[in-house]
């Protein structure tokens, strides 16, 4: 759009005025103006980021036309604009960020006046989405919970008063055939944390409830004859009423047979549908079996038997009327293996040795009820205990690629050892473990050694091996690792005052054998505030965990703290930048 007015025609000086905001430069104090003369033109931003309210204002006291112009830079797009009624201001909206070009043109009989300005406005900060999530001390009472933070860069987040929910006391009476029974009653959050309470054998439970999540209950009976149960999906508030009651659903049968047609005694087979599960059926001597369900539309048929595959079927109608019959069909090929130690000849005894299929074995079973048979896919999964002479059980494992975790018995010697191994013929698998190995290394902030760092190795896939230690005045940390497993290495630098030592939590993956590197910590934001209970008395020794929800979403928490005597706690958090962080998970 553009305005045209009259004006004189005397010649007009020209200058140009730039303001941004509070802090722009120019514009604000133009000279004084005489009779018939032209200003300065002034740009003002409501805010330095995009998107913003323009406004440009020429200071003109002549008469005549004045054409305006407002173009984006960065493509030459003209931008639409407002003017007031007497011609000498215009508005516009810059919604992206970049550059923007205004220019007021004044007519003159003797002598043409162009006056032109610009404003650069920068996009929005980036900012990332966090959870904390909080578990209160045993003694509080109280259940963990979540509460969410936005934190945006250059904008360090403090006084952050985290209050509790008090939680929403459940007791209970789990109850089948109008008597309690013993088992577990389920509290699964639709967007929180699930409770899990458990019921005597008078089927009496208690459990804390958050009023404002919302549950589905699951009740999961521990007599056979009573099939588990779907009860409430509400507020806890609404769920914490009950009734909680099981009944006996309908039964349904089958058997489970080899690829030769023999009948596989011990087998384990469940029906689910989504949180429910039926009982858990166990087949005979003759491959039979029963189980208790609730009726449903659709189930998932899981099986398994000691040496074979896991059997992992698609969801199927299921009529309680008709057998079902389950049957492995996929070829398997004998194996022999023996775990022996890193000198490569001496026998290990007594380590266990864990076995998963590397990717989903595709139709290694079939599923019928009277009609035409459906194809199910499957899992190798199974752990063994090497023999005296170091050797395992026989193995008979379909062709396909396989990952072993060998864990040797504790000892400064050999340590745990990842494998893979591809199956496809009769095979003989010797398992040799690696030693143990020597981690050290030094932790900087980029320029001087930073003491006091936990450094914690957790070995990938090795349940409970996490060593960790301390960094010494030189920056330094030594570990103890196993070498033949992969290797999470995280840095939680000290709590300080100092404002250049706000660190960040850091993080190294090393592949087996790998050594540690030094590693430099980055300087992030800091988060401060207290932790509070329901009635407003600051909690110590609560935990929290600050998870990512995105873009810097990882498979770890972003930083932990511990709250203090006061409530008080704080926490250092990368700075947003707009991208993701490369991580590979999320909040659990």
């Amino acid at each position: 759009m553009a305005g045209a007015f009259p004006m004189n025609a005397r010649s007009m000086a020209a200058a140009v005025a730039l303001a941004v905001g509070a802090g722009g430069a120019g514009g604000r104090g133009a000279a004084r103006l005489g009779p018939g003369s032209c200003g300065g033109l002034t740009v003002t931003p409501s805010t330095p980021t995009a998107p913003a309210h323009v406004a440009a204002k020429l200071a003109y006291t002549g008469y005549g036309a004045i054409a305006w112009t407002v173009t984006r830079a960065d493509d030459g797009s003209a931008i639409d604009f407002t003017p007031d009624e007497s011609g000498r201001s215009i508005a516009f909206d810059a919604t992206l960020p970049g550059r923007y070009d205004v220019t007021a043109t004044a007519a003159s009989f003797d002598s043409p006046c162009a006056q032109s300005g610009s404003v650069t406005l920068g996009g929005a900060p980036p900012t990332n989405a966090w959870r904390l999530r909080i578990t209160p001390p045993p003694e509080s009472g109280l259940p963990r919970q979540d509460r969410s933070i936005v934190l945006t860069a250059g904008a360090p987040l403090d006084h952050q008063q985290l209050s509790l929910a008090a939680g929403l006391p459940v007791a209970g009476s789990l109850r089948g055939d109008g008597a309690g029974v013993a088992g577990t009653v389920r509290f699964v959050a639709d967007d929180g944390l699930d409770a899990l309470a458990a019921a005597d054998p008078g089927g009496v439970f208690t459990a804390v409830l958050l009023g404002d999540e919302r549950y589905q209950v699951v009740a999961i009976p521990l007599d056979d004859g009573l099939a588990p149960t779907l009860g409430a999906h509400d507020l806890g508030a609404s769920v914490a009423a009950g009734p909680f009651t099981v009944d006996a659903g309908v039964q349904v049968t089958g058997t489970v047979r080899d690829a030769d047609g023999q009948p596989i005694a011990g087998a384990r087979i469940v029906l689910e549908a989504g949180p429910l599960p039926s009982t858990v059926g166990r087949s005979d001597a003759k491959g039979a079996f029963a189980l208790r369900a609730q009726p449903g539309p659709s189930w998932s048929v899981a099986v398994s038997a000691d040496g074979l595959p896991e059997i992992h079927g698609a969801p199927m109608a299921i009529d309680p009327g008709k057998p079902l019959d389950v049957r492995w069909t996929v070829a398997t090929l004998p194996v022999a293996a023996t775990v022996i130690g890193s000198d490569g000849r001496t026998p290990i005894a007594g380590a266990r040795v864990t076995i998963r299929s590397s990717a989903l074995l595709p139709s290694i079973a079939t599923l019928a009820q009277g009609g035409a048979p459906v194809s199910a896919d499957g899992t190798a999964r199974m752990t063994l205990t090497s023999r005296p002479d170091g050797t395992l059980p026989p193995l008979a494992l379909p062709a396909a690629a396989y990952d072993l975790l060998v864990e040797p018995p504790s000892g400064p010697g050999d340590g745990a050892t990842a494998l893979h191994v591809v199956l496809a013929k009769p095979d003989q698998w010797r398992l040799a473990v690696r030693p143990r190995m020597d981690l050290s290394a030094r932790v900087t902030d980029g320029r001087t050694p930073v003491a006091g760092v936990r450094v914690m190795a957790v070995e990938q896939g090795v349940p409970g091996a996490a060593p960790e230690a301390l960094t010494d005045g030189d920056g330094r940390y030594h570990l103890r690792v196993d070498s033949g497993v992969g290797v999470d290495l995280f840095f939680d630098p000290p709590r300080s005052d100092d404002p250049q030592r706000q660190l960040v939590r850091a993080h190294l993956a090393l592949a087996p054998g790998s050594a540690s590197s030094d590693v430099a910590l980055q300087a992030g934001q800091p988060v401060r505030g207290t932790v509070l209970s329901p009635t407003g008395a600051p909690i110590e020794g609560a935990l929290i965990e600050a998870w990512c929800l995105g873009p810097c979403a990882t498979a770890w928490p972003g930083g932990t703290a511990a709250t203090a005597a006061g409530g008080g706690f704080a926490l250092v958090l990368p700075e947003p930048t707009g991208a993701p962080d490369g991580g590979d998970g999320g909040v659990p």
